[in-house]
């Protein structure tokens, strides 16, 4: 699993943001967790690469966007940072953290309002309910994101790892025992009265 995630004190308040602090202190500590704290030079620099994509993170197929999130994240990581990354997603590698938490990407200032993606999560959640993974495949979003830092960076680190293949689709696929080893990619969105908590569907 990989996070990204800004600063706690910029997704909680209180004493939630204190709770969660101490959490990832704790699965730090352990080695459990493995933390990539990017610097604000980094930020920008990757922020005006993405800038100059000429691809989107929702093309079907996307494999242009991964190639160019891919270069503009190996062209802005540390020696130090890239060795985490590298041990994540080393699986043959069995003490490795269980978690990856990628902190201070920063995010895209023209995000759209929050009720549109629950929105457009409950309807996907409504279709495979009912047609099971089939009925999602494809499925255009109803609303639209124009800036596309996060998906950038959370591609990017995926295709940095060594042997992964990103799945040719923004919604991404589950490991297949008979192919290529798929990476699936989960949009998350809040829910309200849910905020701290987080379940994906099979």
């Amino acid at each position: 699993m990989a996070a990204l995630l800004p600063l706690p004190g910029a997704s909680f308040g209180g004493d939630a943001a204190d709770a969660a602090s101490e959490r990832a202190a704790s699965a730090e500590a352990s080695g459990a967790l493995a933390v990539v704290a990017l610097e604000p030079a980094q930020c920008e620099s990757f922020r005006a690469a993405v800038e100059q994509f000429d691809a989107r993170w929702d093309d079907v197929p996307f494999d242009g966007f991964v190639k160019q999130a891919s270069v503009a994240v190996a062209t802005v990581l540390t020696d130090e940072q890239r060795a985490t990354i590298d041990r994540f997603g080393d699986e043959d590698d069995t003490s490795r953290p269980s978690v990856l938490l990628l902190r201070g990407c920063g995010v895209d200032s023209n995000l759209p309002p929050t009720s549109e993606p629950q929105e457009h999560a409950l309807r996907i959640a409504q279709l495979r309910s009912t047609g099971g993974v089939r009925a999602v495949q494809g499925t255009p979003s109803t609303f639209r994101k124009d800036g596309q830092l996060t998906e950038a960076w959370t591609v990017g680190v995926m295709a940095q790892w060594s042997g992964s293949d990103v799945f040719g689709s923004p919604h991404g696929a589950l490991p297949t025992a008979d192919g290529p080893k798929r990476l699936g990619l989960n949009q998350v969105v809040p829910v309200q009265g849910k905020e701290t908590m987080f379940a994906v569907q099979p």
